[in-house]
């Protein structure tokens, strides 16, 4: 068997069939709606822009298609900087540890807590254009959807089964063909999962998001997201519905056209044989049997096997016996100098930062405010706490009864998807209604909108989990007739527990993120708070009070910090571990 991998360029006769008919006709209606609904972006800011949107529902098509459209640029960069971020952190090992630190720091963060630092900076790029507050929009939708799809490639990419990492031992592959032959494909259905998670987050921020506070100025960007804010300052149950109907009509749509063919796809990449003895989905069908479709994709399969082919193998001498200890003596000390170097660079770094924060909020922020904010830093955290167990209690067992069953997942993942992708918001009225009405205490009941926010990181995950399960280990499981204690212990709990261990640290930063809006419910003029942290950014944020900011989101990463090391980090290499050990 020869050691070098053939890369063929691919050839596909014309043949069109009926499905070309339905590609072609999708692929061009989408293409016009993008083209619609991009052409605006290059507009001069309108003069009512810092008017809220009318609640008339003959504009919510083109609203929705404007929210859209930043949602799929949102993910799109998502997706690119999650692989190279997840490719340096995995293969660098002495920037790993900061680069995982900030992963953990930047997902917790509150969008609206500097969002509203960064959208200056937006407007500034393209002063009078409407293209800089787009630009605002899309980043807060980066930064919403990026960190769950991080961690899930990054978590594919350090526990490579060793058996599959041998093939690059085989084939002699280099560094490039190792990513995209061995470490990407094996990413590939975590990576599809976690893109459907972080879509369905993207709706919960997009109603703060749309709606930009810029300095004592708001602005109203055309989107479902202002909309709604509209109608909850209107107190429109109308609208609401409307709103509702709107995206129930978007989700099914790219959970059909996108998310269904893209699961299925992703099916020829799981750790075991791929069985094809199933029934397709018609939007998969139109993707796998059109002609029209296979044609404008082989130049990038043309182009992905070009760049396959090149040997780029390091030709190594032999090192001398003799030399060997010299080599050896003067790495370590160079790798040992390096890493002070470089450790004595980012402290100086971080204690400059931390100086320069300090005596900005030294003159404005008073000692006992500061215990205050701690104290309300801990409510939050002891809230979040009892919500996440609450939330395993609840979804754990569920999750894996219904991964189990295919044709249970079948049926519930587009549920779950339309379930995952409605705000909290739009329930506000509902929570509030039933909370004043019988007198209930909201520091308790707020809390069950943090349940909605996170529980679906812990779902599509542990799903995510249970469908990599080998089909031969399921066998195994069916004629032994393993059950109960047995089947969790042995079987479930290693393959659930890194997929799992992702949901859960992403579901916790998640929390934290949605404090700002969980802790503050509005609706029209009425406003209940929960006592915590978020509540308290949420009440800075409304007034402008940058230093109070600030000050919120530096003990949020305390707490954020703390746990993280003390629980997190620990749980998460566990996890490693028992991946590698399978």
């Amino acid at each position: 068997m020869s050691g070098k991998l053939r890369f063929n360029t691919i050839y596909r006769p014309i043949r069109i069939n009926l499905w070309d008919l339905f590609a072609i006709s999708l692929i061009f209606w989408i293409f016009i709606l993008v083209k619609n609904a991009t052409e605006y972006m290059y507009a001069p800011v309108p003069l009512n822009l810092d008017q809220p949107l009318s609640l008339d529902p003959k504009h919510l098509p083109e609203y929705t298609l404007r929210t859209t459209i930043r949602l799929v640029f949102g993910i799109i960069l998502s997706i690119i900087f999650s692989v190279i971020y997840a490719l340096i952190a995995a293969k660098v090992e002495r920037l790993r540890n900061l680069m995982i630190s900030f992963l953990d720091i930047m997902q917790s963060i509150p969008i609206l807590g500097y969002i509203s630092f960064t959208i200056a900076g937006f407007i500034s790029l393209f002063p009078g254009n409407i293209l800089g507050f787009e630009l605002a929009v899309i980043f807060a939708a980066f930064t919403c959807q990026v960190w769950n799809i991080t961690y899930a490639i990054y978590q594919a990419i350090i526990t490579v089964p060793a058996n599959i990492q041998e093939t690059q031992k085989v084939f002699q592959l280099n560094s490039i063909q190792r990513f995209l032959l061995v470490e990407l494909p094996y990413a590939i259905p975590s990576l599809v999962w976690n893109v459907m998670i972080s879509i369905s987050n993207s709706w919960f921020f997009v109603v703060a998001s749309e709606a930009i506070i810029e300095g004592n100025h708001s602005y109203y960007l055309p989107g479902i997201g202002s909309y709604i804010a509209a109608a909850i300052d209107s107190e429109s149950i109308q609208s609401i519905v409307y709103a509702i109907v709107a995206m129930t009509i978007v989700i099914i749509s790219y959970d059909q056209l996108i998310f269904r063919p893209l699961v299925e796809w992703s099916g020829k990449f799981k750790y075991e044989y791929y069985n094809p003895h199933y029934s397709p989905s018609w939007s998969y069908k139109i993707f796998n049997k059109s002609w029209f479709v296979g044609f404008i994709t082989t130049p990038f399969k043309t182009a992905y096997s070009y760049v396959l082919s090149f040997d780029t193998r390091k030709k190594t001498q032999d090192i001398p016996e003799m030399y060997k200890s010299v080599v050896e003596e003067e790495s370590t000390l160079i790798r040992i100098t390096k890493g002070i170097i470089w450790y004595s660079f980012i402290g100086f770094i971080a204690l400059y930062a931390f100086y320069e924060i300090i005596t900005s909020l030294y003159k404005e922020i008073s000692l006992a405010e500061i215990w205050q904010g701690l104290y309300l830093g801990l409510i939050t955290a002891i809230r979040i706490i009892a919500v996440m167990i609450i939330t395993i209690a609840i979804w754990l067992p569920i999750s894996i009864y219904v991964g189990l069953r295919p044709s249970l997942v079948k049926l519930i993942q587009p549920l779950a998807l339309i379930m995952a992708s409605f705000p909290a918001n739009l329930i506000f009225p509902l929570c509030i209604f039933f909370i004043q009405k019988y007198k209930l205490d909201p520091n308790i009941w707020l809390s069950g909108l943090l349940i909605i926010s996170i529980q679906w990181y812990l779902i599509f995950n542990i799903l995510a989990g249970i469908s990599a399960i080998p089909e031969d280990l399921r066998e195994v499981i069916r004629s032994f007739d393993i059950k109960g204690k047995q089947l969790f212990k042995k079987v479930l709990f290693p393959a659930i527990m890194p997929h799992f261990m992702i949901g859960a640290i992403t579901a916790w930063g998640s929390a934290w993120n949605a404090t700002i809006i969980v802790e503050f419910a509005e609706w029209g003029q009425t406003i209940l708070e929960a006592k915590g942290i978020g509540a308290y950014i949420t009440t800075a944020s409304n007034s402008g009070d940058a230093a109070r900011i600030i000050l919120g989101i530096l003990i949020m990463l305390v707490y954020i910090e703390f746990f993280n090391r003390i629980f997190w980090r620990p749980l998460f290499q566990y996890a490693d571990k028992m991946e590698q050990l399978k």
